[in-house]
């Protein structure tokens, strides 16, 4: 059978919220701790700030929350990702070798447990299932002085969480030449072949400004979790 690993960055230092929204109480406990849950079943390994380590911990021993290694972030996004792969690799890990790896963050608390299946299912037929929904607004690139108007028939948003055969990501983040990439599926070669698993916006909504957390106490309280 299969073993599948899960990836929770939280390593962010929450500059645009104010403060670390990780941590951010939310029904009784932490943005953090309702996406944890979300895991049950998974041997799950997050990635958190130095500086916040005693807090999660306290948290995380309250909660009930089981096979889950706490490792510390890199200075971005992508170190971060790197960081939590490699772990998989040693550390304890000696006795498993995982086929399979999910991807997601931290402030992402609202897609439904249903779908991790359903994901992980189509790794059989593609190297990574990305959630995203279709973009509700036209989209434009500028590089330099060049200008151009996207489509929205073939533009969408990519969300979280994404799945991955975990040789396929891991040897992506290992050469890539990228520099702090916010997306993990933009390191995969061409050759990958990438299923875009649509959800609602909703499903994928990540909490980012102060404003976010009133759209997220709404979503979680008409049961959109």
């Amino acid at each position: 059978m299969k073993k599948t690993a899960a990836i929770i960055l939280a390593g962010g230092q929450g500059s645009r919220f104010g403060m670390m929204k990780q941590l951010v109480p939310i029904y009784g406990k932490s943005v953090l701790m309702h996406t944890l849950e979300k895991f049950d079943g998974y041997d799950k390994i997050l990635t958190i700030p130095e500086d916040c380590l005693d807090i999660v911990r306290n948290m995380v021993s309250c909660s009930g929350i089981k096979n889950l290694t706490i490792i510390f972030g890199g200075g971005t996004r992508q170190e971060s990702a790197f960081k939590a792969l490699e772990s998989i690799t040693y550390k304890g890990y000696e006795d498993k070798s995982y086929d399979n790896v999910i991807i997601t963050d931290a402030n992402r608390p609202l897609f439904p447990k249903e779908l991790l299946k359903k994901c992980i299912a189509k790794l059989e037929d593609y190297h990574c299932v990305a959630t995203v929904c279709k973009s509700v607004n036209t989209t434009c690139v500028k590089v330099g002085d060049k200008y151009g108007v996207n489509s929205r028939e073939n533009t969408y948003d990519l969300l979280m969480p994404q799945f991955f055969r975990f040789k396929d990501i891991y040897e992506a983040h290992n050469v890539t030449k990228v520099i702090n990439a916010t997306d993990d599926s933009q390191l995969l070669p061409r050759r990958c072949k990438v299923f875009l698993q649509e959800i609602s916006y909703w499903k994928g909504f990540k909490l980012t400004n102060p404003e976010d957390y009133k759209i997220l106490e709404t979503l979680m309280l008409e049961g959109e979790e």
